[in-house]
């Protein structure tokens, strides 16, 4: 507690993508994938000091602007094994599951003069809070967290805003167990850096 943490996304499969566009964009994490693509990749805090991998309960991981091109062109699909998935009521996206995890995909087309600078900024837009998905992760025994981004195919490249960040899943009328310790974690981790390696909310299963 109170230790310097970063936090690390590493890809579990091939990349295909723009990786010079991956990072951090004002306060957002960002990632660049070719439509056509799926990437399955690890998030884990580690202490700043000593790389080691730090078990933080639940990690809240809100993810933004989940939209498409034109005629479903580039739909995208998030999904994080292990988790709690969170949306508004009403919320543009569609809920699933990929490989037994909870996922959520998008169903309406944006441009990127809709893209949101901030949770807070989404969340407080009337369009870009139908867009936003949170989802309370627990981790596997190497203290990562499993997620998944797919692009359906489309023309060139998306881009996928997240933050960790309790987001919708600590939205009023909607409080679960976990909720506290997530927010306690994205205290703790609330500016971090990411490093590239290889309404009321309405609450879905695991």
């Amino acid at each position: 507690q109170g230790r310097p943490v970063n936090v690390h996304v590493e890809a579990q499969t091939p990349y295909s993508g723009k990786a010079g566009m991956n990072g951090v964009k004002g306060g957002l994490g960002r990632l660049n994938l070719m439509t056509g693509s799926t990437l399955s990749f690890s998030v884990s805090v580690k202490d700043a000091e000593t790389g080691e991998r730090i078990n933080v309960g639940s990690l809240p991981m809100t993810f933004l602007d989940l939209d498409e091109g034109r005629g479903g062109s580039g739909r995208t699909t998030v999904s994080a094994c292990n988790a709690e998935r969170f949306m508004l009521n009403p919320t543009e996206l569609v809920t699933g599951e990929v490989n037994g995890c909870p996922s959520v995909t998008s169903s309406t087309a944006g441009t990127a003069k809709d893209n949101p600078a901030s949770v807070e900024g989404a969340l407080a837009d009337p369009v870009a809070k139908m867009r936003v998905a949170t989802f309370v992760a627990q981790a596997d025994v190497e203290n990562k967290y499993a997620v998944s981004i797919n692009i359906g195919q489309g023309w060139k490249y998306r881009g996928v805003l997240f933050s960790i960040s309790a987001g919708v899943a600590c939205a009023e009328g909607n409080l679960p167990g976990s909720c506290q310790e997530a927010l306690a974690v994205e205290e703790e981790v609330r500016q971090p850096r990411v490093s590239r390696g290889g309404g009321k909310g309405a609450k879905e299963g695991k």
